[in-house]
């Protein structure tokens, strides 16, 4: 099974490819809007695209081009379905980059035929091996690439997530995935349910110059079977739940000494200074393989060194109206916006996050549901490591909300946002630690003085840091305290919107 995109403007035309595909056992998204065709063959992480040629707006050749310009879509199989069948017509598409050319009418078994072909043919090519999660798992991914004995890099991609994987001789020598690197990464990409895969052959020296030794793949193999086996010894913690050491726990239980890969002393140390984090908050920290966490976690609950508390969830979300509640959120937003005077068609606000609550920022982004975004983005870790602000465009009943997120930490990234803070109706700020309250003068008084009506709003985890915010902010009009924690990203917005 695939994920075909099909792009024509004639209704019974799309009708009918759709109708084919979905027989022959694909899933499809089709649209007859040429301008949006790029977009979704990104957004869906597609197999392959059905292209018309003659379409209004813009031709299917300028939609190619589109695909060729992305470094996500460029090499996905495209077959252009087109009423022109003149031979020039047919040459002008394969040299722009099409793999097929089929003319109109069609017959619907050869469209399948020859899209099977070349979704095959891409497969069996290990030179640009590529394809979906849901049908190939990355561990049967990474046993094909052994076999192969190729060179090259292996990039994986779920959500806004990015990770590679490098090979010599068809053996990894080199793993990232977030944060995570050599063996914690690829046991976080066994974990991946969803999502898409790419190699790109290199020869050796190129795929050899930045590579370490080689990691022992049947030994990673060996771990994640051993944490499978392990985990299904314990009893299941909410990925929700939130935690916290046990009064009279000093130090972490001790562990047998097969458990010496688990984090158990680091995880307990996280939570004793992050009380009531959750077992997602934690992962999101990106410092451990998730199953390690997760194990490091239940091992201490069963021999009490960790408190499980809960969050309430309602029937609403249970069926879904986490979608909803967050659109309603968004529209919060875009309402303030608005009652400022402020332009409520896209408008942009910024958030600053200080290095202690990287976490539990990256917890609510995780929890988003896929299309509540707009567009995936760059991954949140990888553009605060690079000193870049991070975007999350979300979906509202209207019009959309933009989100740009930058870490204290980044001079780089800070400087960029402070050229652009005229642009930033609201502006919020969450902290952790204390100390860096005081660093925080420049954004308090822009804000502040602003020649527009903009507000700010503080956002302080931990008694230390809400007393120091308290004096911070004692004069200031624009700014308001926010001291509860925040489980949502729908949270979060609201407290936004309360203006």
């Amino acid at each position: 099974m695939a994920v075909i995109l099909t792009v024509d403007d004639d209704a019974m035309t799309l009708k009918m490819v759709e109708y084919t595909l979905r027989g022959g056992g694909h899933e499809v998204v089709a649209t007859a809007n040429p301008q949006e065709a790029a977009h979704l063959a990104a957004a869906h992480q597609v197999d392959a695209v059905i292209l018309d040629v003659m379409m209004p707006g813009r031709s299917g050749f300028e939609v190619l081009d589109d695909l060729h310009a992305n470094p996500e879509t460029k090499r996905l199989p495209v077959l252009m379905l087109s009423s022109l069948g003149e031979v020039e017509d047919r040459v002008k598409g394969l040299r722009g980059g099409a793999d097929e050319y089929i003319g109109k009418p069609f017959d619907p078994e050869e469209l399948l035929l020859r899209l099977n072909r070349l979704i095959d043919g891409r497969l069996s090519d290990r030179s640009e091996f590529q394809g979906r999660l849901e049908t190939l798992g990355f561990a049967e991914v990474i046993q094909s690439l052994l076999h192969s004995g190729t060179h090259g890099v292996l990039e994986i991609g779920s959500g806004d997530r990015r990770g590679t994987l490098v090979v010599v001789g068809g053996r990894p020598t080199a793993a990232a995935w977030g944060r995570l690197v050599g063996i914690e990464a690829i046991l976080a990409m066994m974990d991946l349910k969803r999502g898409t895969f790419r190699f790109d052959g290199q020869g050796p020296p190129a795929a050899a110059g930045a590579t370490g030794s080689e990691i022992e793949i049947q030994k990673v193999m060996f771990i994640a079977a051993w944490l499978i086996d392990e985990l299904s010894r314990w009893s299941e913690v909410g990925d929700h739940a939130s935690l916290s050491i046990r009064p009279g726990k000093d130090q972490p239980p001790a562990t047998a000494a097969e458990w010496g890969s688990i984090p158990t002393e680091g995880v307990f140390d996280e939570i004793r200074s992050n009380p009531g984090i959750s077992i997602r908050g934690l992962e999101a920290m990106e410092r451990w393989a998730p199953k390690k966490v997760a194990l490091a976690i239940r091992f201490m609950v069963h021999r009490g060194f960790v408190d499980v508390g809960t969050i309430e969830r309602t029937a609403e979300d249970a069926d879904g109206g986490t979608s909803e509640s967050l659109g309603s959120a968004v529209e919060a937003v875009i309402r303030a916006v608005e009652r400022r005077g402020f332009s409520p068609e896209l408008p942009h606000v910024l958030i600053l996050v200080e290095p202690t609550v990287h976490g539990a920022f990256l917890e609510l982004r995780q929890a988003l549901p896929p299309e509540s975004l707009a567009a995936s983005g760059e991954s949140m870790t990888a553009a605060w490591q690079g000193g870049r602000v991070a975007t999350l465009a979300l979906r509202g009943p209207g019009v959309g909300l933009v989100i740009h997120v930058a870490s204290l930490e980044s001079p780089v990234a800070l400087k960029q946002v402070r050229a652009r803070m005229a642009v930033y109706p609201v502006v919020m700020v969450w902290v952790g630690d204390p100390e860096r309250i005081d660093e925080l003068g420049w954004v308090l008084e822009w804000v502040e003085t602003a020649p527009t009506s903009q507000w700010g709003i503080l956002a302080a985890s931990g008694p230390e840091a809400v007393v120091r915010a308290q004096k911070v902010l004692k004069l200031e009009k624009r700014w308001r305290l926010h001291t509860d924690q925040m489980t949502g990203m729908e949270d979060l917005l609201r407290v936004m919107a309360e203006a």
